[in-house]
């Protein structure tokens, strides 16, 4: 006679909201530092436009003099490569305003640079000039007999409006001092309202810092505090649209108020390669000052913020600014032949490198005060980092700078060539290698997971760091990437023996498949977690099986490990069971079914072991055994010894 219970359906698991399961999982939220300033308010993308006029299509004005009906505040002329002036021929560019006539010729230059990272088309043009706001109309003067020779020929005039934002206001002062040089205050990108779709190329970097050169823009000195941002735009969009560079030539530029403005994309800690002295661009850092310094001289707050920019850059590269340095030139249209070694000062000029006046004279002839302000300024020797650095070995042991030191929520950090990172925490200093110090700073692990506890270690098959947050970081030789553990899962791996472990390395993050649970990937199988049933494993041919029929959002999470019954293997779970035979294969009981085999003894009753999972048959659902078969409908579970 069949027997008849109710059915019992799953319990309803209890809802752990998710901030209290972080903690129990050992998640720690710190207070992020930011690293770089920014304009107020609401910094906002800007897209600047560029219209060109070619000069074959200009009207004539005079002798060499070509006139555009058009006006905007920043222009330019640029040349086909092939068609260009020499490098440094002389081109003035004047404009009228309104019903005032024509303003006063102002003199820029061609400077033969390229963008060694761009792979567009490049052309050659001069320093643009900025020329204020509302021009109508510009005019060219080319150098004497220029127009008549066929200079105008595939030449033409760039047209630069940078547009406008709410963010267009004067930087803040200077940053408070750390264990290097104070870190002055510098505008973002997206504080000046930098529009990354221009930017066609991510960042290239070269390995250190090895000299600083210094740059003018050219063009005019008549700009007011709120334009420099604009400016910075103009000549971004310059850079990008009309000479076809992937980005803005220099790394930092600084106007004659004193404000610095973040350049070229890929960080300011990091040795950024740009395009601002043709052929001595790699593992140099170029500062242009906005303006012209060839006639105007510069300001005291422009020497200022250049010496304490610099500094800073040099300090957290543990470099002197104060001797000499060695570079390789790069390209022959530079001063020197591709190949020739050169020695200079840390802090050079651009004339020094490349055939310009830049900087011009007047900036020029105070870069000696500039290195004495700089040496005064800069300092690192009191950094723990650097003091650990050297007990280590200095360059020999781990390499120069290759990410100059900067703050963290817990200390300071600075990677080297050699791959290893030293981390200053409250209980010393750490270091990390380049894999797990890429996988903690992508994961936001200095205000997630906390500081470094120890030094990265070997372990087997791998490396392994560990954070105070309760969370470690683990590479995987064998993947050949790296995961966190945290909480639960790392006790739980740690118990089983880690990376000897049969779980293996783990081969995936944490993810909840459920409000109310967690589960981690491994090589070997996966561990599930809920603050209700603990950690457990689900392995071998158990693991498939579970998320083939539901998952733990129908099966709920494991209750202990597998093990040994009637000849084959089971699991429990919190709303059935996995079983495995070796004559009947693995297989699930869920629900009022399972309930119900449960009470008759499971793998141990006359039913045996599952030979196929629950569905529906002819009379509900119903599931099938080595000797019988379990049928329910909605109220009821019926058992059958014999199946037909």
């Amino acid at each position: 006679m069949p027997t008849s219970v109710s059915v019992h359906p799953r319990r309803v698991l209890r809802r752990v909201a998710r901030l209290t399961l972080l903690s129990t999982v050992g998640a720690v939220a710190l207070t992020a530092m930011p690293v770089t300033g920014s304009a107020a308010p609401s910094p906002r993308p800007v897209s600047p436009s560029v219209a060109r006029v070619t000069l074959d299509d200009a009207r004539t004005a005079g002798q060499d003099i070509l006139e555009v009906d058009r006006g905007a505040p920043l222009v330019a002329v640029t040349w086909s490569a092939v068609s260009a002036p020499p490098a440094e021929s002389p081109v003035h560019v004047r404009v009228r305003s309104g019903k005032s006539g024509w303003g006063p010729w102002l003199e820029t230059s061609v400077a033969a640079v390229t963008d060694p990272a761009s792979t567009k088309d490049q052309r050659i043009g001069t320093e643009p000039v900025w020329v204020g706001a509302n021009p109508t109309a510009v005019q060219v003067r080319l150098p004497r007999g220029l127009a008549a020779k066929g200079g105008a020929a595939r030449g033409r005039v760039e047209l630069i409006d940078p547009g406008s934002s709410a963010a267009d206001t004067p930087g803040t002062s200077l940053t408070g001092a750390r264990a290097v040089a104070s870190r002055p205050t510098i505008v973002s990108r997206r504080g000046w309202g930098a529009d990354e779709s221009l930017r066609t190329c991510g960042p290239s970097y070269g390995s250190t810092l090895r000299a600083v050169f210094v740059h003018h823009t050219a063009g005019s000195n008549s700009y007011t505090a709120s334009q420099s941002a604009s400016i910075v735009r103009g000549i971004y969009a310059y850079h990008t649209k009309s000479l076809g560079w992937c980005d803005i030539g220099y790394n930092v530029l600084v106007d004659k108020f004193g404000q610095a403005f973040e350049g070229r994309s890929g960080g300011l800690d990091r040795p950024v390669t740009g395009a601002h002295a043709l052929g001595f661009n790699t593992d140099t850092w170029g500062v242009s000052v906005l303006g012209n310094y060839e006639t105007a001289v510069p300001t005291s707050a422009t020497m200022s913020t250049l010496a304490k920019v610099i500094a800073w850059r040099s300090s957290t590269f543990y470099t002197s600014p104060s001797g000499t340095t060695t570079l390789t030139s790069g390209d022959s249209g530079s001063r020197y032949p591709k190949g020739t070694r050169v020695t200079l000062p840390f802090i050079s000029g651009h004339r020094d490198t490349n055939k310009t006046s830049c900087p011009g004279a007047n900036l020029y002839s105070r870069l000696p005060a500039l290195r004495t302000s700089v040496a005064q300024l800069a300092g690192f020797g009191d950094s723990s980092v650097y003091r650990s650095w050297v007990a280590r070995g200095g360059a020999q042991a781990l390499g120069a700078v290759t990410a100059g030191e900067r703050p963290t929520p817990f200390g300071a950090r600075t990677r080297f060539t050699g791959g290893t990172s030293l981390w200053s925490t409250s209980t010393g200093v750490h270091s990390m290698g380049s894999r797990l110090t890429a996988f903690y700073e992508s994961s936001q692990g200095e205000t997630t997971w906390g500081a470094p506890v120890r030094d990265e270690r070997s372990i087997s098959g791998g490396t392994r760091a560990d954070y105070a947050g309760g969370v470690s970081a683990i590479w995987s030789d064998v993947n050949g990437r790296a995961n966190s553990l945290r909480g639960a899962f790392r006790t739980y791996w740690d118990a089983a023996g880690g990376p000897t472990s049969p779980r293996g390395m783990p081969a995936g993050e944490m993810w909840q498949p459920t409000p109310d649970g967690w589960v981690q990937t491994f090589q070997n199988g996966q561990v599930h977690y809920s603050p209700e049933t603990g950690a457990w494993s689900v392995q071998g041919s158990f693991y498939p099986k579970l998320w083939q029929v539901g998952g733990p959002a129908k099966l709920g999470y494991p209750t202990a490990e597998q093990s040994a019954v009637a000849g084959g293997l089971w699991q429990p779970l919190q709303a059935g069971g996995l079983w495995s035979h070796p004559q009947t294969g693995t297989h699930a009981t869920i629900g009022a079914i399972h309930t119900q085999y449960m009470r008759l003894g499971g793998a141990r009753s006359s039913l045996g072991f599952p030979i196929n999972d629950e569905h529906v048959g002819r009379a509900g659902i119903e599931q099938d055994f080595q000797h019988g078969t379990l049928r329910r409908d909605r109220t009821v579970v019926d058992i059958h010894t014999g199946r037909s």
